[in-house]
């Protein structure tokens, strides 16, 4: 049996996958969802796969400023992600920072391995060291 609390949850987040969706809830994601959180419902998957495509259908049929309304009452917020741009800082850094790439000899320095010889060369940037590129002449 589906209590009320888990009724609850599935129109909230039938109330954000429609707002996140131009106003069209999709249902395979809530069912998801919901039964990654309550396995017990694993078993009670085609009644629960029922009352969330009503509950989808309810909403949407409303506007988009309503559903807004009703998503408001959860007092659910959206967690804002900090984007980050940059190096992350190393946890301990001497007084003299010192870097080195030794790429593979097996041929020209490629994307594929450039890469980390750039993270290196701005590491050293950084910290104000140094970076020391080291071809070496056998593997």
């Amino acid at each position: 049996m589906i209590d009320k609390e888990i009724r609850e949850k599935i129109e909230a987040y039938a109330l954000k996958n429609a707002i996140s969706h131009e106003g069209k809830a999709i249902a395979e994601p809530i069912l998801n969802k919901i039964l990654a959180e309550h396995k017990e419902l694993l078993g009670e998957r085609e009644e629960l796969k029922k009352i969330i495509e009503d509950i989808v259908r309810e909403i949407n049929s409303l506007s988009i400023e309503e559903q807004k309304k009703r998503f408001e009452k959860f007092g659910i917020t959206e967690k804002v992600r900090e984007e980050r741009k940059g190096l992350k800082d190393i946890a301990k850094v001497g007084e003299k920072v010192v870097v080195r790439f030794a790429p593979n000899p097996d041929g020209a320095l490629t994307l594929g391995n450039a890469r980390p010889a750039i993270l290196c060369d701005e590491y050293a940037k950084l910290y104000n060291g140094k970076f020391i590129l080291r071809f070496d002449d056998t593997d």
